[in-house]
């Protein structure tokens, strides 16, 4: 079931490449709750965390916080981040989810205490092209296109995707930076 469940998920990834390559994804952005995203994140992956004895905890969120985007793509560009989080952290790990206000911008930051990467590691792991190029790290392979993905959803939105690391060994944060809805007003951020 686990393998059947990684096909398809492989294969509505390489359908969203190709919708995002050719211009024919479609986005509805509207303000979308950040603490009620979280929670809703966290019901949903609380379990496989649990599996793996991997502590799973969310930083309180204003209820206010709201960020501009389309809903279903930043559910799916999060659990991208948290999937590959709990495949990332060893068992007795930890995976802390949180978001907070930067100016005219929310960032919204999974943090993981897992595998982590090398500082050139970043550029092939958000590449396009990093799943096939043999020199980058052991153990991310499977992860690329989703990431990548996940960084031209986000940049389709308004946003950005970035991610830090120590080092190997050193866990990992990536921090989705999305447009802060105007309180009252559909649509219009901050």
């Amino acid at each position: 079931a686990a393998a059947v469940e990684r096909q398809r998920r492989l294969v509505e990834q390489m359908f969203d490449a190709a919708r995002i390559v050719t211009g024919r994804i479609q986005l509805d952005v509207t303000p979308v709750n950040a603490a009620a995203l979280l929670r809703r994140l966290t019901a949903r992956f609380n379990a496989g965390a649990a599996a793996k004895s991997i502590m799973l905890d969310v930083t309180p969120v204003a209820l206010d916080v709201t960020v501009l985007a389309e809903p279903m793509r930043i559910e799916q560009t999060l659990a991208t981040l948290i999937d590959n989080a709990i495949a990332n952290t060893p068992a007795g790990g930890r995976l802390v989810l949180s978001a907070q206000e930067r100016g005219a911008s929310i960032d919204i930051d999974v943090t993981d205490s897992g595998a982590g990467f090398a500082a050139g590691a970043l550029a092939w792991l958000l590449a396009p092209d990093g799943q096939s190029d043999p020199s980058g790290p052991r153990g991310y392979g499977s992860f690329a296109l989703g990431l990548t993905i996940a960084k031209a959803l986000t940049a389709l939105q308004g946003g950005a995707l970035a991610a830090t690391s120590r080092g190997p060994g050193q866990g990992a944060c990536f921090v989705l930076r999305l447009p802060r809805a105007v309180p009252g007003v559909p649509g219009v951020q901050a």
